[in-house]
């Protein structure tokens, strides 16, 4: 359960909330973790708390974690105080690290422009703190910005000047990892490495059994580059083949009525389920009733936790090779990746497993067993602890 903590911060307390402390009493190493609130709003959570929450409840006694929510509060632009979020939460943070003693600080930032602006505040703020030693996962990447900064002087020089004092810069990807040595950051400080699935999310993950091989799932935010639109014409190709073949659209976003409309046009709706947003038993029911996991992603991804949900339930993966994704899922080992993702090559995929039976349960046999080792909530905060006491011991 987290633990109130109670800084005496003050009116700025009051306003942006207090930080939460979660671990062992008594742990030899403190931990301030930083993410956006973790209470589930309405459609959820993203991944960046999954990981987070997940991290901060498998602590062990070596780490006690102190979470920071950071970023905008509600109100968007028209509250007042959300112009000025960078600067006061890069306070709050600062007089938070100072009271606490904390030795590492782990934020949370995607690369892209917002969240460079908000963290990169907070790195410059956190050289106030003797000792402290801040640790950054990117968890998004913009292909593009990435390129700018590395091929612009001053944006590299900026960069460094703000990101420059981390003791490790983390990633999802190597192809990410790449990226950061051509801006110039050391490549002794730059580290790879994965995303979790929290158990405790879907307590029954590891027992689902059997699901129908004719059952295709897509579970994301349905929002641009996230490829359901290609599930939903690939799925139209495959019917006239496999007419008892079934999809499940699983999540909620903007781009959910064109998908409809869609489906609606290619004459699939009949065959097709759209779930809406889902949690909890209603995602162990998604994930139960499926038989391939289907996630084309047109743009660069990072570690998406719905992948290694799906993983651990013992399913092959059909996916796209962006980012992160080409680390979790092998061709031919853990599912088909379909490169480039267009409406063919994922009909190709999913027709593949359809067609082999016996590889289709090989693969998702061998998803079950990877994910459970190597990605599962436990053994991923284990890994980070160490990487925290790594850091620890280093000379700055």
């Amino acid at each position: 359960m987290d633990i109130p903590y109670a800084p005496t911060i003050g009116m700025l307390s009051t306003l942006y909330g207090p930080a939460l402390n979660h671990g062992s009493k008594g742990a030899s190493r403190r931990v301030v973790i930083t993410s956006k609130d973790l209470v589930a709003p309405v459609g959820g959570v993203g991944g960046v708390v999954k990981v987070v929450s997940a991290l901060m409840r498998y602590a062990s006694s070596n780490c006690s974690y102190i979470h920071f929510r950071i970023g905008r509060r509600s109100g968007g632009l028209m509250n007042p105080t959300n112009w000025l979020f960078p600067l006061i939460d890069a306070y709050r943070l600062l007089r938070l690290a100072k009271q606490t003693g904390c030795e590492i600080v782990h934020l949370n930032p995607s690369f892209n422009l917002p969240s460079l602006l908000r963290d990169g505040l907070a790195m410059l703020a956190l050289r106030g703190v003797p000792g402290c030693r801040p640790v950054v996962l990117f968890h998004g990447w913009e292909v593009d910005l990435a390129k700018r900064v590395s091929q612009n002087a001053f944006f590299r020089w900026l960069f460094r000047s703000s990101f420059g004092s981390a003791a490790r810069i983390l990633v999802l990807s190597p192809e990410f990892a790449g990226a950061l040595q051509e801006m110039g950051y050391p490549g002794d400080r730059v580290a790879t490495v994965s995303s979790l699935f929290d158990s405790a999310e879907i307590p029954t993950i590891e027992t689902l059994k059997d699901p129908d091989r004719a059952t295709l799932l897509f579970l994301s935010r349905l929002v641009p580059h996230k490829g359901a639109e290609l599930v939903i014409d690939a799925f139209a190709l495959l019917l006239p083949e496999f007419p008892n073949l079934r999809l499940l659209i699983a999540g909620d976003g903007p781009l959910k009525s064109g998908l409809e409309r869609r489906a609606v046009g290619l004459g699939v709706m009949a065959r097709l389920e759209f779930l809406g947003f889902v949690q909890g038993s209603e995602k162990v029911n998604a994930l139960g009733r499926a038989g391939i996991f289907v996630f084309p992603a047109t743009a660069t991804e990072g570690c998406p936790v719905a992948v290694l949900e799906a993983m651990g339930t013992g399913l092959p993966i059909v996916c796209s090779g962006a980012g992160g994704l080409s680390e979790i899922v092998t061709d031919g080992v853990n599912g088909i990746v379909a490169e480039p993702p267009t409406a063919d090559s994922v009909a190709s995929a999913i027709r593949q497993l359809l067609v082999n039976p016996d590889l289709t349960s090989d693969i998702g046999n061998r998803n079950r067993v990877v994910a459970w080792g190597q990605y599962e909530g436990r053994v991923v905060t284990r890994k980070f602890e160490a990487l925290y006491a790594d850091v620890a011991t280093e000379r700055r």
